[in-house]
């Protein structure tokens, strides 16, 4: 007698199972509904469990008679809505993992293909009777197949279990202003750390005694002071010293744990810094004798005692996609270094590289993590098996978690897990016992300043849009009516829109990328352009203004940003490095062959209100603000030391944002007519960023850093 339950093939993960002939996804026996394409997706993956597939591929098997644009976007809005029927994360994934530029790979267990008989078709088991000595064998089994498993547990996956409870974190610093990148002393006890000091006005080295409220200041300098590294021998601290800000040069200097003189090392180039109080670049090596530096974006060696530097990775380094290799840190017993390497804008990953006897490369560095988030500052656990390092958006707000992967001899790519604790910059004793890092947070916030009240004068500056998450960017529509902006308010930054009163916001991208901003309209308000590195490189694209799927408008491996339309709606402007440098480019607002604008750098640019100038700001040791005809012609610089997003347009003059030398930041308006600079107002507290106008030229919009703060925190009996 024939079975009319016909037997499928199925694959299970978690609590799901996926029929592969009937296209039906179930989870705990309840069938969930799913689109045909991202169910494509799914199967192809699930197919290939562990193995990346390439987009290219889910092009030609799932999209074939599509052009690549269309492909580009309806993989992202498949991938996206496939996530979300699985419960998971683009920022934390734990099934679907995306490999910037080249596919995604299914991270989740799963079980094999086999068949999977329909409910009502399964007998129930009748079992007969079990001797003792029956039972006594299938104990032993047991026995044998538990501990045999405990065993591989513990042999890949290291120290897991010690991770299961929750970890309990206190404060190890709590003064005022920013303090980070903890070193410990090599008994434990002590720590070394970047602080901007009691008065918040410099950033220095201090030490201070594990459980003791008081810190002990080493260096003076009036320089910035950053990045400490304490010795194994213990008879050194190293740390990083700010020579030449332009050059993003830096000097390596050591100083006695208990004060005294300073002895310089070294220099190096091509660190971040503007930012380098957070910055962590250098780790020693076991015996006390050499360092690992990141030096012009390459991990080096140098030498203690003579100075000398030879450098260990060569990342690719065309123009137009140079990657960056830094924050390096030597295992244990030396063989080994981990390190962040840089892909775009946002975008890091931690990489491993073994090393020789002599200490000379043993084959290429190898890829760890494939996060495609801001990865960064790792180290190694004492026993040398995993690394802990930071990972979330590339920010300053805190959005940063803590996490852990094993590091097996052949740097085998593992699955990295989260740690259960928010924070950058993670230290570990040499005891193993001990591990500190930086906790940190911000609240930006949107102000509007009327500047013309009813007295005639302008008006004390008003929260205009605020959360307890950062809120930036604002920018007024082309009617006055309405205003965009980010906000990290829904846990990622994101586009937003609302009222020009500042209500009724709306949430109109849902990208959950590391870095999304610049939002600028369309001259008829329709559109709104913006970038972001939600693909993995940083790009331009376009979202209609009340919402929708938004469309990738650049596609080179170059940094593509800071975008902003022509008066006449034609084209967009926006900078790139796909000629090395920063520059102004811009190309058809549909998309399409880019052309070059600037020759000599660019950053943010905006047409005059007439289409006849095009205003620009240019990077630098202090930033300045140009203008060049439209049609091309002689540049001019008009205004020294500008934040390089703070200007904007109105008919008869610029306002724009200049930084004081007490930290304070004054917004001044330059008129056409005569050329001269008069203030509008003082703010205490910082660069107000990019600023916006409305049309009738009575608000004028800006954001606020109205908190900033860092600590460092401690677990104690970490394993």
């Amino acid at each position: 007698m024939g079975n009319s339950s016909q037997v499928e093939p199925v694959i299970r993960f978690q609590d799901f199972q996926v029929n592969l002939e009937t296209g039906e996804l179930w989870k705990a026996g309840v069938r969930l509904r799913l689109q045909d394409q991202p169910f494509k997706v799914l199967a192809m993956l699930l197919q290939r469990p562990g193995q990346v597939v390439t987009r290219e591929e889910l092009r030609q098997l799932i999209w074939p008679e599509e052009s690549f644009g269309d492909f580009d976007h309806a993989i992202n809005l498949a991938v996206t809505k496939l996530r979300a029927t699985l419960g998971d994360s683009a920022n934390v994934p734990h099934l679907i993992e995306t490999l910037p530029r080249r596919g995604y790979r299914f991270i989740g267990p799963v079980n094999e293909l086999g068949p999977q008989l329909p409910r009502r078709t399964v007998p129930k088991m009748r079992l007969g009777k079990v001797t003792k000595r029956g039972w006594l064998g299938l104990v032993a089994v047991a026995s044998i197949i538990l501990g045999f498993g405990i065993w591989r547990f513990f042999e890949f996956q290291g120290t897991w279990f010690s991770e299961s409870p929750a970890l309990r974190s206190i404060p190890l610093t709590s003064y005022p202003g920013l303090q980070c990148c903890p070193s410990f002393s090599p008994d434990g006890s002590q720590v070394a750390f970047t602080w901007t000091g009691p008065k918040q006005d410099n950033s220095d080295i201090y030490v201070k005694l594990v459980g003791t409220e008081n810190a002990v200041r080493l260096t003076n300098d009036p320089t910035t002071d950053f990045g400490p590294a304490w010795s194994p021998d213990g008879r050194f601290i190293a740390f990083l010293r700010v020579l030449d800000n332009a050059a993003s040069k830096a000097g390596v200097f050591l100083v006695s744990p208990i004060g005294g003189p300073e002895r310089k090392l070294t220099e190096v180039t091509g660190i971040t810094l503007p930012f380098t109080v957070w910055y962590t670049g250098l780790s020693w090596f076991p015996d006390s004798k050499a360092l690992a530096v990141s030096d012009q974006g390459r991990i080096a060696i140098l030498s203690v005692d003579s100075g000398e530097k030879r450098t260990l990775t060569f990342p690719p380094s065309a123009p137009e996609t140079r990657r960056t290799d830094d924050t390096p840190a030597v295992s244990p017993d030396g063989r080994r270094i981990a390190f962040s390497r840089i892909f775009s804008v946002g975008v890091s990953e931690i990489y491993f590289l073994a090393l020789s006897r002599d200490l000379s490369p043993d084959g290429e560095p190898k890829q760890l993590t494939f996060k495609q988030q801001w990865s960064r500052n790792p180290v190694w656990t004492a026993n040398g098996r995993d690394v802990v390092f930071s990972s979330g958006p590339r920010s300053f707000t805190g959005g940063e978690e803590l996490w852990r992967m094993p590091v097996s001899a052949s740097g085998k790519p593992a699955q990295p897990r989260f740690i259960g604790v928010q924070g950058a910059n993670p230290s570990i004793s040499r005891q193993g016992n001990r591990l500190s890092y930086m906790r940190q947070w911000t609240d930006a916030n949107i102000w509007r300043l009327e500047l013309r009240g009813p007295s005639g004068k302008t008006s004390e500056p008003v929260t205009f849009i605020s959360s307890t998450q950062d809120e930036d960017s604002p920018q007024y529509s082309p009617d006055g009516k309405r205003v965009v902006f980010c906000s990290s308010r829904s846990g990622t930054r994101e586009i937003w829109a609302g009222s020009a009163d500042g209500s009724n916001a709306v949430q109109l991208t849902y990208l959950g990328a590391t870095m999304t901003g610049a939002p600028r309209w369309s001259p008829d308000g329709q559109q709104i352009v913006f970038d972001s590195n939600v693909g993995g490189s940083y790009d331009v694209y376009v979202i209609d203004a009340n919402g929708g799927n938004p469309r990738r408008l650049s596609d080179h491996p170059a940094v593509d940003g800071v975008p902003s339309y022509s008066r006449d709606g034609r084209w967009i402007y926006f900078l790139s490095r796909r000629s090395g440098g920063p520059e102004i480019w811009k190309m058809p607002a549909t998309g399409g062959e880019a052309i070059r604008v600037t020759q000599n750098g660019g950053y943010t640019a905006f047409e005059s209100l007439d289409g006849s100038v095009l205003y620009y700001t240019k990077a630098g040791n202090n930033s300045s603000l140009w203008g060049m005809p439209v049609g091309g012609g002689q540049e001019t610089e008009l205004v020294k030391s500008v934040e390089l997003f703070g200007f904007t347009l109105a008919k008869k003059g610029i306002y724009f944002d200049q930084p004081n030398n007490d930290g304070s930041t004054s917004i001044q308006f330059l008129k056409f007519a005569t050329g001269k600079v008069t203030p509008v107002i003082r703010l205490p507290r910082g660069r107000p960023g990019p600023l916006s106008i409305s049309p009738d030229e009575r608000y004028l919009l800006y954001s606020q850093l109205d908190q900033r703060g860092s600590d460092l925190m401690l677990i104690e009996n970490f394993r």
